[in-house]
């Protein structure tokens, strides 16, 4: 009776459900049928009196949470923790309400241009009910089978994962919180593939900004901003916030926990490494932190993505993979806070002492992750191994991607400007030290102006950079290598520009055609910038602001 009558003649003419199903789980279980109108479709259907044990354990549980509460004199609400995870686990048995969550994430997904990376299996709304879920078919391959056949695909999704999960907790508000392996797989296409969005989470608006604060300010390793945002995030008992904020010594052990948390690696090694400033503010301060309900199932999300990366490799940074999506959001927003966060992250704690340039690990870091990005999206998926992909499926993931990437560029926004101005002001630098050197050939000429702070600032991050990037190539390879010979080369040329169908190349030049009328302008805007900061620094030479320079 839970099914409607499309299903329902197929199911008597198949003789029912299959005997067994094709997985299981403590709420449900999820059968694979074929139906002459629909093909293969999911059909997932929830166990007999679920609802009645889960409300009869979540009444239990909360019983106990108000005890334990009394007993151990808590600063965390553990009632509110049992309410949270209790209204969301009820929410899970709504199966119609499950439907219409993965409805609105896969458009939501096309509207940010997210489903060339990711999708979901599309539900049969029309065949869904409370206690029946009915889906596509996904064919898809697990993760920990594909690390086993590619640990570099395995490490592009890993990637994916990352950036769908960032965009719906910091955009779309409705995080999936159940991303254990099981329900993320890479589909024939490439593409990730998020399974059961019966557990979610809801983020407010307020919330998201917040937590776009706290993340900006890892990203930066802009520690000694974390305690004010844990304050704000509700981490911080109430009583205790000017503790955390006000005494320079928590501040600091609250500001060397996170730099350990986000250093990467064993989680029970960064555990370990951080107990000892906990057990010293504890010790001196009593109990100041919390859990805030709101944060039940964001920290079950992030810790599961986190334990799927460690799997990878036990170097894993969850912070790394943080990088890629911040610039995709940048290039999608705009306004002062946008360019506030961009610069917050390309200045990195720095910024904070008055030398606004950019720092060279932050450069490094944002550099790394969007190789890193591009170069998993070319080499990712070999199609030689991948079923079903055909010929040449990364490349055409690879062609979308730079489509992609490069259409967000010709709009004005903050990251378009930031990059301007970081561009204008190093053709300055490089200009009055060309101007400097050719004085001091030629041994006469007009007075040129002195070396700045700024310049100063400017030449030693040029030159941090260069060496750090120089120590980096010689630790590894930093690009895929080349082919061996330019016959090779000639062929995987080749085999690209064939796996490219006619809609990737008139997808590009729909992009390349746009991008052409936009180019004189940003040259002039480019131009008219270095210029005013050449006028700048004229003026204040001739005010007596600057000497020829001695160095």
């Amino acid at each position: 009776g839970e099914v409607g009558s499309p299903m329902r003649s197929d199911l008597l003419r198949g003789g029912g459900l299959p005997p067994h199903p094709v997985a299981a789980a403590s709420l449900c279980q999820v059968y694979k049928l074929e139906t002459a109108s629909l093909g293969p479709i999911a059909v997932k259907i929830q166990r007999p009196g679920i609802r009645a044990q889960i409300c009869t354990d979540l009444f239990l549980l909360r019983v106990m949470a108000m005890a334990g509460q009394q007993v151990l004199q808590l600063d965390t609400d553990l009632v509110a923790l049992v309410d949270e995870y209790g209204s969301r686990l009820v929410d899970e048995l709504d199966f119609a309400l499950e439907a219409r969550t993965a409805q609105e994430f896969a458009e939501n997904a096309a509207q940010l241009g997210l489903d060339a990376s990711c999708t979901t299996a599309q539900p049969i709304m029309q065949l869904t009910t409370s206690r029946v879920l009915v889906t596509s078919w996904v064919d898809g391959e697990r993760l920990e089978s594909v690390a086993r056949r590619d640990p570099q695909e395995a490490k592009r999704l890993q990637g994916v994962a990352m950036s769908a999960y960032l965009t719906m907790l910091l955009e779309l508000g409705t995080l999936h919180a159940d991303p254990h392996v099981g329900n993320l797989l890479r589909a024939s296409d490439g593409r990730l593939v998020i399974l059961d969005w019966g557990l979610v989470a809801q983020v407010g608006p307020t919330l998201r900004r917040q937590l776009l604060m706290y993340i900006t300010h890892v990203l930066a390793k802009d520690y000694a901003a974390v305690p004010a945002d844990l304050v704000a995030l509700g981490f911080i008992v109430q009583s205790q916030c000017g503790v955390a904020t006000g005494e320079a010594d928590v501040a600091r052990a609250i500001s060397e926990i996170f730099r350990e948390l986000a250093s990467g690696g064993s989680a029970r090694r960064r555990v370990a490494d951080i107990m000892p400033s906990l057990g010293d503010i504890r010790q001196r301060y009593g109990s100041i932190g919390q859990i805030p309900p709101a944060f039940v199932y964001i920290l079950r999300t992030f810790s599961i993505l986190e334990g799927n990366g460690l799997q990878l490799g036990s170097d894993y940074r969850i912070v790394e993979d943080c990088y890629p999506y911040l610039l995709s959001w940048a290039s999608r927003a705009d306004g002062p806070e946008v360019r506030q966060l961009l610069l917050a992250v390309l200045y990195g704690a720095g910024g904070r002492s008055g030398h606004n340039v950019p720092a060279p690990d932050q450069v490094l870091s944002l550099l790394r992750g969007l190789t890193s990005a591009a170069r998993l999206a070319v080499s990712g998926g070999d199609p030689q191994q991948a079923q079903g992909d055909g010929a040449g499926g990364a490349p055409r993931h690879a062609m979308r991607e730079l489509t992609r990437n490069l259409r967000p560029l010709l709009r004005d926004t903050a990251l378009r400007e930031v990059l301007l101005d970081e561009a204008a002001r190093a053709a300055d630098v490089v200009l009055r030290e060309a101007m400097e050197a050719n004085a001091a050939l030629v041994g006469a000429g007009p007075a040129v102006p002195g070396r700045t702070v700024e310049d100063r600032a400017v030449l030693a991050a040029f030159a941090e950079l260069a060496a750090r990037a120089s120590e980096e190539a010689a630790e590894g390879t930093p690009l895929p290598p080349l082919p061996p010979s330019p016959e090779a080369l000639l062929n995987q040329i080749s085999h690209w520009l064939q796996a490219w169908s006619r809609a990737d190349f008139e997808a590009l030049l729909e992009v390349l055609s746009e991008a052409g009328p936009q180019l004189p302008p940003l040259a002039a805007r480019f131009v008219s910038k270095v210029l005013q900061r050449a006028s700048q620094r004229s003026g204040n030479f001739e005010d007596g602001m600057g000497e020829p320079s001695k160095e």
